[in-house]
């Protein structure tokens, strides 16, 4: 017998493969909106534990953590046919914040020189790449209209 007599046909195979992908994207849309909040909610934290006394760095964190929780709420409100651009420019900001620390861990930044011993600058250098390359995941892949 043929393959498509005992598994159904070629066509079922082919809606098969194309059901998982919206429920891919939907969990990593998902996860890219929690790695959106968790950054902001680190700068929150740090902010609130003292950086905000930090001239320049304490305004940026807890501008930081409002333009999270902004970039957050518009990845999980906005309508399909901006999905793409939102995740886009919600992953550049990510990796300008991560730019922001691995200059400050390397060469300094507006005067102030952070290690790696700090707090969450180890949580930091895993959610701010992860955010990067999830929002990037859902947002590049060339994939036909009808497929969103």
């Amino acid at each position: 017998m043929q393959s498509s007599t005992l598994c159904g046909s070629r066509r079922g195979k082919g809606r098969a493969r194309r059901g998982i992908w919206p429920a891919l994207l939907s969990v990593g849309w998902l996860l890219g909106v929690g790695l959106t909040a968790a950054m902001g909610l680190i700068h929150l934290r740090l902010w609130l534990d003292g950086y905000r006394d930090i001239p320049v760095i304490g305004t940026l964190f807890i501008a930081n953590a409002l333009c999270s929780g902004v970039l957050a709420a518009t990845l999980l409100t906005v309508p399909v046919r901006l999905r793409r651009p939102v995740a886009i420019i919600t992953s550049l900001f990510t990796a300008g914040t991560l730019a922001g620390l691995v200059l400050s861990l390397t060469v300094g930044l507006f005067g102030m020189h952070e290690v790696v011993q700090a707090p969450l600058v180890l949580t930091t250098l895993i959610v701010e790449p992860a955010g990067v390359l999830v929002l990037l995941t859902v947002a590049l892949p060339g994939r036909r209209r009808g497929d969103q």
